[in-house]
């Protein structure tokens, strides 16, 4: 990943039924700083980089009643960043509170009504490990580039992530997969899979390397590429 660093504008999104928005700009360290007003209830988040056409970054997070600073919320250059803190829930209505269609330099797009969330390719999206991201009730599609899990992850019902990079869950990741189905869609890069799923599909024609065990609860489908490495495949579907 790449810090941002000097000399870009930041913009900062509290998320309220009316959101508001804060500009500043990084220093020489690549340091940013924003005053807020405390909110009254614990509200998203959002920070990002605008206005350059060669960097994007984003980092969602949650600000607890009556705080005036958000400490060390970073933003890395290609990142979407979910960083709730304190074992706390970030949810789709929260990426919806500010996204793609309220500023074009956000790299995701989520759709509250049927809990659908887009990331622009070339973007991974970061769930750190004190964070938990719920997908919503509605279930609908999520569309990613690469997942770097190190937090929990929450599915519902049997929607699909399709996901066109990696899916790294890091070692104390949680995925919750209900009945979903994690389809990998791309067909070159050579990229990366470990972890447990509900069912599990390989739709596109890279070769997919397992960096540690894959436990499938469902099925699991090879349609078109080729899932290769030394570690466990565990299939208890078809």
């Amino acid at each position: 990943s790449t810090t941002i660093t000097t000399g870009k504008t930041i913009h900062v999104v509290i998320g309220t039924s009316t959101p508001s928005v804060h500009a500043t700009s990084t220093d020489g360290s690549g340091d940013y700083s924003v005053t807020l007003v405390p909110e009254a209830a614990d509200v998203p988040l959002v920070a990002f980089v605008d206005g350059d056409g060669t960097t994007r970054a984003a980092t969602l997070s949650r600000i607890v009643s009556g705080a005036t600073t958000l400490g060390d919320l970073d933003l890395y250059q290609n990142y979407v960043i979910l960083d709730a803190r304190n074992d706390a829930t970030l949810t789709i209505d929260d990426l919806a509170l500010y996204d793609s269609s309220d500023d074009s330099d956000i790299q995701y797009t989520a759709t509250a009504a049927t809990d659908a969330l887009t990331v622009a390719t070339g973007n991974t999206v970061l769930l750190q490990s004190d964070t938990t991201f719920e997908t919503g009730g509605a279930g609908g599609a999520i569309s990613l580039d690469t997942l770097d899990l190190r937090g929990t992850l929450t599915a519902t019902g049997t929607q699909t992530f399709s996901v066109s990079g990696s899916w790294d869950k890091r070692a104390g990741a949680i995925f919750n997969p209900e009945s979903s189905t994690v389809d990998m869609t791309a067909d070159s890069g050579n990229n990366t899979i470990n972890g447990n799923f509900h069912h599990l599909t390989i739709s596109g024609a890279d070769t997919f390397t397992q960096t540690g065990e894959l436990n499938v609860a469902g099925d699991l489908s090879a349609d078109a590429g080729t899932l290769t490495g030394s570690y466990d495949t565990t299939v208890q579907g078809g």
